[in-house]
């Protein structure tokens, strides 16, 4: 569907990022490059929809990584280094951006400063319903400004943002094919990356190709650098233990691999290369009539479970301790603020909270209030960490609620599936789907603004501080503004909006193989074979 899931804006902009085990047994060759191999990676569900501007959630973003890039790329430690832009200008309500010349698409033909003006047209017409249009990316009312003779484009927005390069500059640029005819787009690519999409199956397999002539990357790589693939093929693989099984028989070349199947890949010498971000956020729907919207309800639950456990349980023992909202590498604001406000288990609290909001027990145990029954609907998707363990942790949460005196009913979802509950049905009141991005201006596309249909405001959050903070955060440029944007957190914290369980390195395992992670998928210009 159009709108995406919350992982999801996040993932263009996350940033360079590896880490690497000691190496393993002996590699299938001499160590030395691989020419024109074929990279196999897995993913655990179907990517749906192709137009890189609707589609944002992880299964889509993961493939799309390979084909499109934007203005400017993030790199290690949230630097900024240029990618279809060469040189950029800027102030917190103007950007100025300097197209490098020479580019050209999938297809051979040039990338002109019109087709790049036309991808934030098309993101600004609200009656496009783009997922990149709003204050974490391109600014509603966003005018532009082309300088032809300077091969330049402008962006004037209609107020400040801290990091008004960073948002604008990650947008994936559409080529002109795509951009005239959008049924393009659903099935296959019109980018310029260094891979094209030239085959698919849909819950099977889509291989892309590698293109002739690409020599811009922000890594150095161009289309004859030893080692890059001539193919990558994306193999749709839902389980983790399979895919982890076809690992070690030498059927993958890298899988993104959590809990228990991680250790045993690791130990028979895989390299894990990651880059560190939310793995469960607890989200609880706000909306008119949900019983989450009531606050003693949402903390009552909170105080049922305990997070160090719950972490543990749905990591596998993995997890590393939250960080912050917007916690994904590499993080604008790196304070941590999660443990400013912390949530702690106490199961007489929460009967307590519970008691005095007017939720009494019935016969069988289950509160109810005003003849309403305290009916709760959790949702997690699997896509996003090890299935097995994933239900694990939401047994023991449904078993700690169903103790404090709520029936829960459980279901995972996959990515595509998180995103029709979220943004179409909305019809849950807890959601272990995390909001994985590293600007704190996207990170609040998904939790205050417009809700479904009309805007990304999931958990259906009203909190009048936050605006007028944010405002105040916006007038200053860069980190200088982190300070407003950490008691932001702090208030979604205090008011129990959301519950951080814990973070992940979303590591990808692989052998004969290396490569870097943005955030939640792979830097196409990255991958390399040994042979």
């Amino acid at each position: 569907m159009a709108r995406a899931a919350a992982c999801l804006s996040v993932l263009l902009a996350a940033a360079l990022a590896t880490s690497c085990s000691p190496a393993g047994p002996e590699r299938r060759g001499d160590g030395q490059p691989l020419i024109d191999g074929t990279f196999t990676v897995s993913l655990a569900g179907d990517p749906g929809n192709l137009d890189p501007h609707h589609s944002a959630t992880y299964a889509p973003a993961f493939v799309l990584s390979l084909a499109y890039e934007g203005l400017i790329a993030r790199g290690p430690g949230g630097s900024v280094r240029p990618n279809l832009a060469e040189r950029w200008e800027q102030s917190p309500d103007r950007i100025r951006y300097t197209l490098r010349r020479g580019l050209t698409c999938a297809d051979g033909t040039p990338l002109t400063l019109d087709d790049v003006a036309d991808n934030y047209r098309y993101v600004l017409d609200p009656a496009n319903r783009s997922t990149h249009l709003g204050g974490g990316s391109v600014p509603a009312g966003t005018s532009i400004e082309i300088d032809r003779a300077a091969h330049a484009l402008t962006l004037h927005t209609p107020t400040p943002h801290s990091f008004l390069l960073e948002m604008t500059g990650a947008i994936p640029i559409v080529c002109r094919p795509g951009l005239d005819d959008r049924a393009r787009l659903r099935r296959g690519t019109e980018g310029t990356g260094l891979f094209r999409l030239t085959g698919s199956v849909s819950n099977s397999v889509y291989t892309f190709t590698r293109r002739d002539h690409y020599r811009w990357s922000p890594w150095g790589t161009r289309s004859d650098t030893p080692g890059v693939p001539k193919q990558v093929v994306v193999r749709i693989i839902p389980n983790q233990t399979t895919a982890a099984n076809l690992l070690l028989a030498g059927e993958l070349s890298a899988a993104a691999i959590s809990g228990p199947d991680r250790r045993r890949v690791e130990a028979a010498g895989f390299d894990a290369f990651g880059s560190r971000g939310p793995a469960i956020q607890m989200w609880f729907n706000q909306a008119p009539g949900r019983v989450a919207a009531d606050e003693s309800v949402r903390r009552a639950l909170i105080a049922a479970v305990d997070r160090p456990l719950l972490a543990r349980i749905a990591s596998a023992g993995l997890g590393m301790a939250p960080r912050r909202l917007a916690g994904a590498d590499p993080m604008a604001c790196p304070a941590e603020t999660v443990s400013a406000v912390p949530a702690r288990f106490d199961m007489a609290e929460a009967n307590r909270l519970l008691d005095r909001a007017g939720w009494v027990r019935g016969a069988d145990g289950i509160r109810s209030r005003g003849g309403r029954r305290l009916s709760l609907s959790l949702i997690w998707d699997f896509d996003f960490n090890d299935s097995t363990a994933s239900a694990y942790a939401a047994e023991y949460a449904v078993s700690q609620w169903r103790e404090l005196g709520a029936e829960v009913r459980a279901r995972s979802v996959n990515g595509a599936g998180a995103g029709e509950v979220l943004f179409g049905t909305g019809d849950y009141d807890i959601s272990w789907v995390p909001i994985v991005v590293s600007l704190p201006g996207r990170f609040l596309r998904f939790a205050s603004g417009p809700v479904p249909p009309d805007g990304l405001n999931f958990p259906h959050i009203r909190l009048p501080e936050v605006e007028r903070l944010a405002a105040e955060a916006n007038e200053i440029a860069g980190p200088a503004s982190c300070p407003k944007w950490d008691a932001i957190e702090r208030l979604y914290l205090a008011s129990a909006a959301v519950l951080p369980v814990f973070d992940s390195d979303h590591a990808m395992l692989a052998r004969d193989a290396r490569l870097a992670v943005n955030g939640l998928v792979m830097i196409a210009s990255s991958i390399r074979l040994i042979g």
